[in-house]
């Protein structure tokens, strides 16, 4: 939690937002975060917890030291033991996605490292500017359309209606 500099309430209220996990009481988060829950959580508050704290239940129940493993660290290390079996699978229900996963089990892992930084960056700004054009869209009181649901790329600044 603190990583994550949430609160004991902010961690409640998220926790909540999990299936089956929306009458967790207060006493009994804070029974488990500190180790004082008689019983055993059951795996469906773990699972939310896990979802809510953003990381892996593994991570929770020490069975991992990597709060977020990457894809290619889960694949290995819970050794989909042919990994070429998992990547046909995946080739059934979506060609592309498994043509770009044979292509990214090749990059060495440092320079998967570094792909993702700038994935997570773009997707950072992608969301900043959203943001900001939804703000000036609300404060300028426009009534142009929302971008399409099915395009977030959609970042069309041009507020000049003469274009």
């Amino acid at each position: 939690m603190k990583e994550k500099r949430l609160s004991s309430a902010g961690l409640l209220a998220r926790l909540r937002q999990t299936a089956g996990n929306e009458r967790v009481h207060r006493g009994t988060l804070s029974d488990v975060l500190n180790n004082r829950y008689r019983g055993t959580p059951s795996v469906v508050f773990v699972r939310g917890l896990a979802q809510a704290l953003e990381t892996t239940t593994d991570y929770l129940l020490g069975l991992s030291d990597e709060p977020q493993p990457g894809a290619m660290t889960f694949f290995r290390r819970y050794g989909l033991a042919d990994e070429e079996q998992l990547l046909t699978l995946l080739a059934e229900r979506n060609a592309e996605m498994a043509k770009i996963m044979r292509a990214v089990r090749d990059i060495p892992d440092e320079e998967q490292e570094v792909i993702l930084q700038h994935l997570m960056n773009d997707l950072l700004f992608i969301r900043h500017m959203a943001a900001e054009r939804a703000a000036a869209q609300a404060s300028s009181g426009a009534d142009r359309p929302d971008p399409p649901a099915n395009s977030p790329l959609y970042l069309s600044w041009d507020t000049d209606d003469d274009h």
